[in-house]
């Protein structure tokens, strides 16, 4: 993501930066908000980027597995 910014859109990395922290955050409070994806995967969309976070809930823990690029299939 961070180079992503860097190398497209340099200006915009600061707010970028901000919607994933506040995205983050939402997650550790909501933890079924993202959509089932497949399994037990789920999917966040980060606003205004195209990314999101692909995760798991355990009993323990949230696992963020990647962070996906939405313009990717899959």
């Amino acid at each position: 993501m961070h180079k992503y910014y860097q190398r497209v859109f340099p200006e915009g990395a600061k707010n970028a930066l901000a919607q994933f922290d506040a995205m983050e955050e939402l997650l550790l409070n909501n933890p079924y908000i993202g959509r089932k994806k497949y399994g037990d995967v789920r999917t966040l969309p980060i606003p205004r980027t195209p990314f999101s976070y692909r995760y798991r809930v355990t009993s323990t823990h949230i696992e963020i597995i990647r962070i996906w690029d939405d313009r990717q299939k899959g």
